[in-house]
């Protein structure tokens, strides 16, 4: 029973701990004046990305630069999949060969 008690407890007060920090976090913002929420994503961004997988441009919304940045992110971790397992291949085949050297400086990059 103790135990049961001891557990509602903790949730009730992680739920108060959590409502405090969520109401002063709300109430900070309203009085500094900071808008909350997705709106900005709207706003024209006005900076240039170098690369981009779709069109882009100086005048796009700070949705397209999310949009950018989320694909050219999946592009990047794409290539290193990629290389990485090539490596990985190579190295391991490496570690089994029988050229002492070879061996060696494949277990030592390991």
């Amino acid at each position: 029973m103790r135990s049961i008690a001891f557990q509602i407890f903790v949730v009730v007060a992680l739920t108060l701990f959590i409502s405090f920090i969520i109401n002063n976090t709300a109430t900070n913002l309203e009085k500094r004046g900071i808008a909350s929420g997705f709106d900005f994503l709207s706003n024209i961004s006005g900076f240039p990305i170098s690369q981009s997988l779709v069109h882009y441009e100086l005048t796009s919304t700070y949705g397209r630069v999310l949009t950018v940045g989320i694909l050219n992110t999946l592009l990047v971790s794409a290539i290193g999949i990629v290389l990485a397992t090539i490596i990985g291949f190579v190295i391991g085949v490496l570690r089994l060969a029988e050229n002492w050297l070879v061996a060696k400086l494949a277990t030592v990059y390991v």
